[in-house]
């Protein structure tokens, strides 16, 4: 898998990373890998 950073639009804060596949076998072909630090309980 390759990564790519993700991040927040907004603040630009580091968000996780983007796994996509580099072979045509692995499964899944991408996922998502998220900071529990940037995760937020409620949103004002």
């Amino acid at each position: 898998y390759a990564w790519t950073i993700v991040n927040c639009a907004t603040c630009e804060s580091n968000m996780g990373w983007l796994f996509t596949a580099t072979n045509k076998r692995l499964q899944p072909r991408s996922f998502w890998g998220i900071r529990s630090s940037q995760l937020a309980d409620n949103v004002q």
